[in-house]
């Protein structure tokens, strides 16, 4: 399970260009690292495990995109701004290189 954290501000208005920052539990082994069990006989190399890109939608229109590479470290945080011009639905989304997609949904409250 992968925790995602997300904060925006309370008070909004029309036009306003907000700031949001966002931050998912998330391991990103690049395929080089070696497992450290006290048990194992022999090291383990850990498979790669990174996400590749974040999108952020506001009501179904893209507002921002990243694209990840192997130096992101564990727990990406992310912090940009977007023009606020409507209430509605701010859609977070993270795609790993192995398919699994991870999302948030919350509310933009124009004020």
């Amino acid at each position: 399970m992968n925790l995602i954290h997300v904060l925006i501000p309370n008070r909004i208005e029309r036009g306003q260009i907000i700031p949001i920052q966002v931050k998912i539990q998330h391991p990103m082994y690049n395929g080089w690292a070696i497992s450290s069990s006290a048990h194992a006989v022999e090291a383990i190399a850990l498979p790669r495990k990174m996400l590749k890109n974040f999108h952020c939608f506001l009501n179904d229109t893209q507002v921002f995109a990243s694209t990840f590479f192997e130096g992101m470290a564990a727990n990406p945080y992310l912090s940009f701004k977007i023009r606020a011009n409507s209430s509605g639905e701010l859609r977070l989304r993270w795609e790993a290189e192995d398919g699994e997609v991870f999302e948030h949904k919350t509310k933009l409250n124009i004020m």
